[in-house]
């Protein structure tokens, strides 16, 4: 009876641990639980991936329209910056065509004066005195024969040109 006993109280203790492994991992089952596993890596994978273009796209076009701002502005800043120069510069032409005016008004009181004093003005006074010193350089050339000769010549051209 012992001996009975004891096969009973063995095959009670094996039955259980024999029969908790066979139901806790059947064949091929986990297998499949890895398989799905890895697929449900991959795809939340994939999804992270898709996740992380559609902010890095995202990310771009900000990048873009920020760029696009900045040029904008840029282009804007150079046409106010042209339009300011345009304007100045209209200014200073402006300034000089009255300058001009102002001295070509003074000029015309100058000679007025001068014609009303019976002067000559500066320069006219200087344009004479070079046609004087020609003149005299002119005198001491040459034989008063070449001098007829050179007014003979001067005068023919004249008539021609009559």
């Amino acid at each position: 009876m012992n001996s009975v006993k004891l096969a009973i109280i063995a095959s009670m203790f094996a039955v259980p641990v024999t029969t908790s492994t066979v139901f806790a991992d059947p064949p091929g089952k986990s297998e499949r639980e890895a398989r799905k596993e890895q697929f449900e890596t991959q795809r939340e994978s994939m999804k992270r991936e898709q996740e992380q273009e559609r902010e890095a796209r995202k990310a771009g076009e900000e990048m873009e329209r920020e760029a696009r701002k900045q040029r904008e502005e840029l282009e804007r800043e150079q046409r106010k910056h042209q339009e300011e120069m345009a304007r100045e510069e209209g200014k200073f032409q402006k300034e000089m065509e009255r300058e001009n005016r102002q001295r070509e008004t003074e000029e015309e009181r100058e000679q007025r004066q001068f014609r009303d004093t019976e002067k000559v003005p500066p320069r006219l006074e200087k344009q004479q005195e070079k046609k004087a010193a020609q003149a005299q350089k002119e005198l001491g050339k040459g034989s008063e024969q070449g001098q007829t000769q050179r007014e003979e010549v001067r005068r023919k051209w004249w008539r021609f040109w009559e």
